[in-house]
């Protein structure tokens, strides 16, 4: 098993050369798409709609890393292009050692790569179900909850330029603070049910052991059906 090294150690950023006004203003743009919203997955699919304008795309799913189980799992996803953004559908991911190890490397780098099949074990498991795109990712690292790579489906044809990158590369901070926006909202909400939870304990009696519950959690995070655990009285 490979546990990423980024859990680790902050990975490095490239300096960033000073934007020119068409440059800017599209900056601008990704910021209010990404950080207006309250979903998250609202925010990925209007930053997608603003990147969709200038590079051969028909996805972005923003993905968080399970490590000790090497599975991606989707925290939000655009529609595909031409599809009711209504209809999302989840997406996981199980990665290889030799993929794992890909994208551990990729995250330390820190820098949006175009990937493609022929080459990389990451891209064959990331467009699996789509042989004839390639992947463009960019590693999203937020200081205290690591999400992982922000993956773009993309056309092999025309093939991603030196430009494409730099656009991509101007959408991962806003991103970013998309999603740990979107994980704040997460740990307020388990605050709220943990909350709740000591009231109903005070009301029946019934407790949960600690071990069946965080089981029972990260089944339902990966996107797995789990019954709920059993409570015993005290």
């Amino acid at each position: 098993m490979v546990i990423p090294s980024y859990f680790l150690q902050d990975a490095p950023m490239a300096p960033r050369k000073s934007p020119d006004r068409a440059e800017a203003s599209f900056e601008a743009r990704l910021w209010r798409e990404a950080c207006e919203q309250v979903d998250l997955a609202e925010s990925v699919q209007r930053v997608f709609a603003l990147l969709a304008e200038h590079l051969p795309l028909d996805r972005l799913i923003v993905m968080h890393l399970y490590p000790a189980s090497l599975r991606l799992v989707a925290a939000a996803t655009s529609a595909p292009r031409g599809v009711y953004a209504g209809k999302r559908s989840t997406v996981r991911i199980d990665l290889d050692e030799r993929s794992a190890r890909e994208l551990d490397q990729l995250l330390l780098e820190g820098q949006p790569c175009r990937l493609s099949r022929r080459q990389s074990a990451l891209c064959q498991a990331l467009v699996a179900q789509s042989p004839e795109r390639v992947a463009l990712v960019t590693p999203l690292l937020p200081p205290k909850h690591p999400a992982g790579p922000a993956v773009l489906i993309a056309r092999a044809k025309p093939a991603a330029s030196q430009r494409h990158l730099e656009l991509l590369a101007l959408a991962v901070r806003p991103l970013r603070v998309a999603y740990e926006n979107h994980w704040r909202l997460h740990e307020l909400g388990r605050l709220r049910e943990a909350l709740e939870a000591d009231r109903e304990i005070e009301r029946t009696g019934e407790v949960y052991a600690a071990e069946d519950v965080h089981a029972w959690l990260e089944r339902l995070a990966q996107g797995k059906r789990a019954p709920r655990p059993k409570p015993w009285r005290r």
